[in-house]
């Protein structure tokens, strides 16, 4: 039987796998600022993207858009409703379900 698995050796305590020669040198001094100067840019961009957001895409800088305005914008007139067409969900013209 062949053993897939790393001697006891090899093994750290935080379920990874760590070299002898690591040990003991997870808290040193260039780890520990490394660690918070990342933590620091991560918690900058995500201010940066929430400044963003808040900047142009916030619901305060939403701009209501009806047809009319759609309309003239493209320069296509809107088509007035005929008197002659039937309301929607209706029968055709004078013609009633018992």
């Amino acid at each position: 039987m062949i053993n897939i698995y790393p001697s006891r050796h090899f093994r750290g305590g935080g379920g990874g796998v760590i070299s002898p020669r690591m040990r003991g040198r997870e808290q040193t001094p260039w780890r520990r600022r490394l660690r918070r100067e990342l933590a620091g840019l991560i918690a900058l961009k995500l201010v940066a993207l929430a400044l963003l957001w808040w900047l142009f895409f916030s619901p305060t800088h939403h701009t209501v858009v009806d047809a009319d305005a759609a309309g003239r914008r493209f320069g296509v007139a809107q088509a007035a409703p005929s008197a002659t067409a039937a309301p929607a969900g209706s029968t055709a013209a004078g013609a009633q379900r018992d």
